[in-house]
């Protein structure tokens, strides 16, 4: 706050805007966040199959609804607090400029093999859709990274998003790492 002191503004904003919608909704309500995948390929494995992306997100949803089977495995004194926030996420169905999409973009480029900041190809509006980028290599050596939210404000938004290797998306061939 004090390097960036909009921070204090957007956190209050934050903080006022989830006490409204939880005022207005009720324990039944569900949170949905419309969800791109950037597909960064040079025609190679890394390029997925739709079903793929599909597997990931309804792997991603089995985990928040807590209706995964390693629940059970939850350390004992942390049992109590794992919980369904009602957030569902989907493949966004519409784009930035109101056309039908599968919520799948695919961008042929060389940037796949690095997977840092500037691969993050055509970022949708942060505000309203979860960015993710797939790429075949991170070259930091992560399985996939993001930044804290209040690391990409102010002049940094383009840091917001998700980068992931393409091996972890879903749990279907090629994606071997990842799981169901």
């Amino acid at each position: 706050v004090e390097k960036d002191p909009s921070l204090a503004k957007d956190l209050q904003q934050l903080i006022l805007n989830s006490q409204l919608q939880k005022s207005e909704g009720d324990d039944s309500t569900i949170f949905v966040i419309p969800v791109v995948f950037h597909v960064l390929h040079e025609n190679g494995a890394e390029n997925l199959a739709a079903s793929n992306i599909h597997e990931a997100i309804d792997i991603l949803n089995v985990d928040f609804m807590k209706l995964n089977a390693d629940t059970i495995n939850v350390y004992p004194p942390y049992a109590h607090m794992i919980a369904n926030p009602r957030i569902q996420f989907r493949l966004a169905t519409i784009d930035p400029q109101g056309n039908c999409t599968d919520g799948i973009n695919r961008y042929f480029s060389h940037e796949t093999n690095i997977g840092d900041e500037m691969g993050k190809i055509n970022q949708w509006d942060r505000k309203k859709y979860l960015n993710i980028w797939v790429v075949k290599t991170i070259l930091s050596g992560a399985a996939g990274y993001a930044v804290y939210p209040t690391g990409s404000n102010g002049p940094s938004y383009w840091r917001d998003g998700i980068v992931m290797l393409y091996n972890y998306v879903g749990s279907s061939a090629p994606s071997a790492e990842g799981r169901s």
